[in-house]
């Protein structure tokens, strides 16, 4: 255990309910065995994980057996396990394991460090969003990834246990990845662009896809160029359907979800990247973009003002269709222009990588204990 600031090596347990490949799974992904690198005992407790999602080097799993998102045995394991490894403290992820993580910190007496993936847009009032600000008003520290997210607790929460850490960025591996990935875009117009996400909007995220597909469908008769989509969710039908209306089959192509080195190539590859979601935390897919070198089409929210600028990427109002259609057109017709901007936001997400996001993480552990 810790006995005082001045020691160098922690426990850490972080509680996640699944470890499927999501934005805030892999940010743990990333930043846990970073920590162990730092020389810390780094524990990880989940309920799900998928087949080929990522290792996890160094780092002490314990996965909690339990039938549903709702068993009570996913509360009482979780409890049973901090108390055997009783870590110095405890860092949560998502929603559920914010509250049960919560709880058993209060129980056991350990600090509690809730991680805020995304800003209050994503926090209708309901029952759930006040049971999870009641109990942070007792965590010792919320870690944000974006000032937006930060700003959602100001009112809620101490200051003085507040801080910002963005996502961390694996630079040396996109550095690693080749440009060229024609198989995956085999049969899809050629030049294209590129739009990661989950396919929903709904609370979890609106990412304005139909504002896009009208995009692509005012411009079909204009100019030739493609649209890769990757993601699955509830949304899938419906755009689908908008496609077959529209004959849109060779310009767009739906890929589902794929593996990171896939998207980082269709990064390199695309004429940009396009995300206009309604609201977001600190986006991961934006921050690829960027380290890819790939044009940028983002929405006008303050989750990318912090990241980007004018110098950096388009931004557009995701409603007005004429504005992402201008945009698309201005990548096409001005090249030297975008690879201008891609170079600007490629120098700027350099000092995000994902070891600089561990030591972040790191000092603000250690600024509790």
């Amino acid at each position: 255990m810790v006995s005082g600031i001045h020691r160098l090596i922690m426990k850490i347990l972080h509680l996640i309910h699944r470890l499927n490949g999501g934005g805030a799974e892999r940010q743990l992904c990333y930043l846990a065995p970073a920590l162990v690198k730092l020389g810390h005992e780094v524990h990880v407790i989940y309920h799900q994980r998928a087949s080929g999602s990522l290792d996890l080097p160094g780092v002490v799993l314990h996965k909690i057996d339990a039938s549903s998102n709702f068993d009570p045995f996913l509360f009482w394991q979780t409890y049973r396990i901090t108390k055997e490894i009783q870590p110095d403290l405890i860092n949560t992820w998502i929603m559920q394991m914010d509250i049960i993580g919560g709880i058993i910190s209060c129980w056991l007496g350990i600090p509690w460090v809730l991680r805020e993936p995304s800003s209050k847009d994503a926090y209708p009032p309901t029952i759930k969003f006040g049971t999870r600000a009641f109990l942070a008003s007792y965590a010792a520290k919320i870690i944000s990834n974006s000032e937006n997210g930060n700003n959602y607790w100001k009112p809620i929460v101490q200051e003085k246990r507040l801080c910002v850490v963005r996502n961390g960025v694996p630079l040396k591996a996109i550095a690693s990845i080749s440009r060229n990935n024609e198989k995956c875009v085999e049969g899809l117009v050629i030049p294209f662009f590129l739009s990661v996400g989950r396919l929903t909007r709904d609370a979890t995220g609106n990412k304005n896809l139909k504002s896009l597909l009208s995009a692509v469908i005012s411009l079909q008769n204009n100019i030739e160029f493609g649209l890769a989509i990757c993601g699955d969710g509830p949304q899938s039908g419906e755009l689908l359907e908008i496609c077959e209306n529209h004959s849109l089959g060779k310009r767009v192509q739906f890929l589902g979800k794929r593996e990171a080195d896939i998207v980082w190539q269709l990064m390199k590859s695309s004429e940009a990247y396009i995300s206009l979601s309604a609201f977001e935390g600190c986006p991961n897919t934006v921050l690829e973009a960027m380290a890819c070198e790939c044009p940028l089409i983002v929405s006008d929210i303050p989750a990318h003002r912090e990241i980007l600028d004018e110098n950096s990427a388009l931004f557009v109002d995701p409603a007005n269709i004429q504005q992402v259609s201008d945009a698309i057109m201005n990548i096409l017709s001005n090249p030297v222009n975008a690879r201008l901007r891609a170079k600007s936001a490629f120098e700027k997400v350099q000092k995000w990588d994902v070891e600089a996001m561990a030591k972040n993480y790191e000092k603000a552990y250690f600024s509790i204990l």
